[in-house]
């Protein structure tokens, strides 16, 4: 009888594994088409938000009627493509380590794209509410001076504006890490890298790929001011 009951228990301790993600597969995915990778994933939800926000991005790049329009436009779309491609290698990863639930509560990549795209949204989601109202108050009051620069001037003014919102981005992603670390443990920590590392694709690539990215646009943001400058 002592048998029969080990043997029913140690099945009812029999739990089904996760199904493994790749996470070369992911990037690849949602490298070709933004929010592929998310779907590849089981986040559903976060490639539909994903997908829409590059195609509205995009037809605003092809549709806009005004320089500004076509400027936010291929501002975000690069964003929303850097960030599918960069989540949905980490996600993979994370799904493979059993810690995407964990982390998915204080995502660092969502938490720089909402610091890239709005006004310290990231903070708030991140429950930093008095620095997210703080910096929300003081990009508003900066935002509303800029209609009445002009030239030269008002494009050195976006620049120093993207500049902040990078910088509140890596703020953002400095404080999202470390809630994420201090959830997830050292020997959390130790699984999730020791997925990354069995990944065929290094996770070096998607990050330096994102990091050309963002150069190069910063820098062709430059360079057309200057162009800019030289009409005038």
């Amino acid at each position: 009888m002592s048998s029969d009951l080990t043997y029913f228990r140690s099945l009812g301790e029999i739990r089904p594994e996760t199904p493994q993600k790749s996470a070369g597969l992911a990037f690849l995915l949602s490298f070709l088409i933004p929010g592929a990778g998310q779907f590849y994933c089981g986040r559903t939800t976060r490639g539909w938000i994903v997908l829409g926000l590059w195609l509205f991005a995009t037809s605003a790049v092809f549709l806009g009627r005004t320089q500004m329009a076509r400027g936010y436009g291929i501002m975000i779309g690069l964003t929303m493509w850097i960030f599918s491609f960069l989540d949905a290698y980490f996600t993979a990863a994370e799904i493979n380590a059993g810690q995407d639930a964990q982390v998915d509560v204080q995502n660092p990549r969502v938490a720089v794209v909402l610091n890239l795209l709005t006004a310290g949204f990231g903070y708030f989601y991140l429950g930093e509410r008095t620095k997210g109202l703080a910096i929300f108050v003081g990009t508003q009051i900066v935002r509303f001076a800029i209609p009445r620069v002009t030239g030269f001037s008002g494009g050195l003014v976006s620049l120093i504006l993207i500049v902040v919102q990078m910088v509140m981005a890596a703020d953002a992603y400095r404080i999202a890490h470390a809630q994420v670390h201090e959830a997830l443990g050292a020997e959390g920590v130790a699984a999730r890298t020791q997925a990354l590392n069995k990944s065929r694709l290094p996770s070096y690539v998607p990050i330096a790929l994102s990091v050309i990215l963002g150069a190069g646009f910063i820098l062709l943001t430059v360079v057309g001011m200057a162009i800019n400058a030289a009409r005038q």
